[in-house]
């Protein structure tokens, strides 16, 4: 037996990977992590190219995807829907809800379907992995949202945000018709605010339980009051809006969403979130020492919560290819699927009710997780089903 593996350090786990440490075994490493599988042709061109070069032409920036065409027909019908939603008799209104479900049903499988062909391209995967955790913490839920426009929306939404400044994307997520919806941001008003979305944006958005009081939640749940969604459009709603004096993290003002986005952005919990989570989604249950999150938290927040910048860096950095990550690891049902597509060379077949139901029994159907927390993983993935 050789010696055991040496435990780096918090000055050395986020330097970048010695070069001569980059070989086979770390590209493919690399690629199962950040993507689905190691395919022949992609390992190769890591190789050549180097470590840092390809994990910036990974997220140079994220793929399209086209709207599908039954989304795109969802919205145009969709103000004639609301109308017969909201008029006419009781039969008539049943009716109406029954196709509104049908068409939305029918949407989602085409836009389950267009994303995992997206996905399940070699070159895209990294990003669309990307996009997936991030889905995984900025969670909606189309059994809640009941529309599947608005949940192709959203998607678009943490996609046009992925790699620009986390900020940014707290903020346009924020106005994300699906959020709204989603956290009952819709019937929020100054008489009697509702705190879902507050105390999400909080505990499992962006910050993490212990680092809020409750008075925190209540009072960043008026500053969100007026947020609506009309016909698939954000609305800020000014005479549903609570302009009171707020005091938040102990500073006060007469504050909106977006200058509680700002405080949040102040606290040193925000710099440790996210890295937190990324280690959880892509190397390891077991929580890194807390030297190293601050560490890397710390550097981030220098860096104005750039999110490209944080994908580099970490993907890069020694702790990324320590041997205590290089097994173990637990796939969802989706990272199972999509890498089993691209080892055995076969294309995601659009029939989407053998696919979907297949992927709804294993516990992983796209778009619909089972609440706000998103896939737990890790563990839990190893069950019946």
């Amino acid at each position: 037996m050789g010696p055991p593996p040496k435990i780096l350090t918090t000055a050395e786990a986020w330097q970048p990977l010695p070069a001569a440490e980059w070989n086979e075994a770390a590209a493919r490493h690399l690629l199962q992590r950040i993507g689905f599988s190691a395919q022949p042709a992609e390992l190769a061109r890591v190789l050549q190219d180097g470590l840092v070069r390809s994990v910036e032409r990974y997220f140079a920036k994220m793929p399209a995807l086209p709207k599908p065409r039954q989304i795109a027909a969802l919205e145009k019908d969709g103000p004639e829907l609301y109308r017969r939603l909201n008029t006419g008799s009781a039969e008539e209104k049943r009716l109406a809800q029954q196709d509104a479900r049908e068409r939305s049903r029918d949407a989602l499988f085409d836009l389950t379907i267009k994303w995992l062909q997206l996905a399940s391209l070699p070159e895209y995967s990294p990003a669309e992995k990307w996009l997936l955790f991030l889905s995984d913490v900025w969670v909606v839920g189309v059994e809640k949202v009941k529309n599947s426009a608005l949940i192709y929306r959203h998607q678009d939404i943490l996609r046009q945000s992925a790699l620009g400044s986390a900020v940014s994307l707290a903020k346009a997520v924020s106005r994300s018709p699906a959020m709204i919806a989603y956290l009952d941001l819709q019937q929020s008003k100054p008489e009697a605010p509702n705190e879902n979305f507050a105390r999400e944006l909080f505990e499992l958005f962006t910050l993490g339980e212990g680092n809020y009081t409750e008075n925190d939640i209540k009072q960043a749940a008026r500053a969100f009051t007026g947020y609506r969604q009309r016909q698939g459009e954000f609305a800020f709603a000014r005479r549903q809006h609570d302009d009171g004096t707020k005091t938040i993290f102990g500073h006060t003002g007469r504050y909106t969403g977006d200058d509680v986005i700002g405080l949040v952005f102040k606290q040193k919990a925000a710099g440790t979130f996210l890295p937190k989570e990324m280690v959880r989604f892509y190397l390891s249950e077991t929580p890194l020492p807390a030297g190293h999150t601050e560490a890397l938290g710390a550097w981030w927040a220098g860096e104005g919560y750039d999110l490209r910048k944080l994908v580099v860096k970490f993907f890069t950095s020694r702790l990324f290819f320590s041997p205590a990550y290089r097994d173990g690891y637990i796939k969802s049902p989706l990272q199972f699927y999509l890498g089993l597509v691209q080892d055995l060379g076969l294309s995601v077949a659009p029939l989407p009710r053998l696919l979907i139901g297949s992927l709804r029994s294993m516990g992983q159907m796209p778009f619909d997780p089972p609440n706000v927390r998103g896939w737990v993983g890790g563990r839990s993935w190893i069950n019946s089903a």
